[in-house]
């Protein structure tokens, strides 16, 4: 008998446990890259919105009859932008693509100016409050720089300088990872 409600117990709890599909809606996820340009305040940027989730926001019925592409590029281009003390960065060689899984904006911000360089990302928020942005910065070579994951409560970021990459640097960097 007891042996009996232990194992009715356990199937319970093993039924409690198996993960039933979600109705809630998903987190809306970007990937932003940015690459050290070879000119001095330059970067190249990379936005990638995934399209299944682009989709889910048309559903939504929040852009009538725009194309996505059109949306995503538009959103990029006035609400992912970047700064030098307030001073907002050119935007040149704007580009759109659509492939099958993302809508990617591409274009080239060319800062001048002295100081750092500042991400503002206002893309999406306000239409997917749980939206996450992942953003990638390299160096000129492709070599990581930093990474952070932007959300609705941190929208900036002062983007980190390219590590130095003469042999003392380099070798430096080895020692302190041991």
């Amino acid at each position: 008998m007891i042996v009996g409600r232990l194992f009715l117990g356990l199937i319970a709890l093993q039924l409690s446990l198996i993960s039933m599909p979600g109705t809630a809606h998903s987190l809306g996820e970007s990937y932003g890259v940015l690459r050290s340009g070879p000119d001095a305040g330059s970067i190249t940027v990379t936005y990638n919105m995934r399209r299944d989730q682009f989709l889910q926001l048309a559903d939504l019925r929040y852009f009538s009859n725009a194309p996505p592409l059109e949306v995503v590029a538009d959103v990029v281009r006035e609400r992912y932008r970047f700064f030098v003390a307030d001073n907002a960065c050119e935007q040149t060689r704007f580009a759109a693509v659509d492939t099958e899984a993302f809508l990617q904006a591409s274009f080239v911000a060319r800062c001048s100016g002295d100081g750092p360089i500042e991400l503002r990302n206002d893309a999406f928020f306000e239409l997917l409050p749980d939206h996450l942005h992942f953003v990638r910065v390299s160096d000129t070579d492709g070599g990581f720089v930093a990474e952070r994951v932007m959300d609705r409560a941190n929208r900036s970021w002062v983007l980190p300088e390219a590590p130095s990459s003469a042999l003392g640097d380099v070798a430096l960097r080895y020692l302190r990872l041991g």
